[in-house]
């Protein structure tokens, strides 16, 4: 029995001649820099690396455990700026960060509650937002990575008690 498929045969297409074209300077810089030997690139790579590394301000601990919200907002502004860029995270920061932010939400919702604050919301992601400059995602990243570490730390103090 034979197959009843048809079979497929590609068209016939005229075939294309390379054309000599004017090669740009760029494409003959290019070639050049290809054809660099190991040696080169290695060193190359080690002057990138060597350039001026971006230096993070440290985000210190909170030494007390209450502050007023006016401190509590000048260091979130100054703990925003030093978190502003990517290069700059490192964990040290960002958990000191989010201790900040845990004691700036308690103080918020204390100064709420007994009326030393008048603002506009009861959020305080609302109020991180428009008195420190710090966006609401950018707030919770930190204040969730803080609370994430001081539970997995709970949590392996009392395993190792049972």
């Amino acid at each position: 029995m034979t197959s009843s498929r048809p079979q497929l045969v590609p068209p016939k297409l005229p075939r294309m001649l390379p054309v000599e074209e004017n090669r740009s300077s760029a494409v003959n810089k290019r070639k050049k820099a290809a054809h660099k030997t190991d040696q080169e690139l290695m060193d190359e790579m080690e002057a990138a690396i060597a350039g001026d590394p971006l230096d993070a301000p440290v985000i210190q601990q909170p030494m007390q455990v209450t502050y007023e919200l006016p401190t509590l907002q000048h260091v979130l502004v100054t703990g925003a700026v030093a978190l502003s860029d990517v290069d700059r995270f490192q964990l040290n920061n960002i958990f000191n960060f989010g201790q900040w932010l845990l004691l700036a939400r308690e103080s918020f919702n204390t100064a709420k509650r007994t009326g030393k604050i008048v603002f506009c919301s009861n959020v305080f992601g609302d109020w991180t937002e428009q008195k420190c400059k710090v966006k609401k995602t950018k707030a919770y990243t930190p204040y969730t990575f803080y609370l994430l570490s001081i539970k997995r730390a709970c949590l392996k103090h009392l395993l190792r008690l049972l």
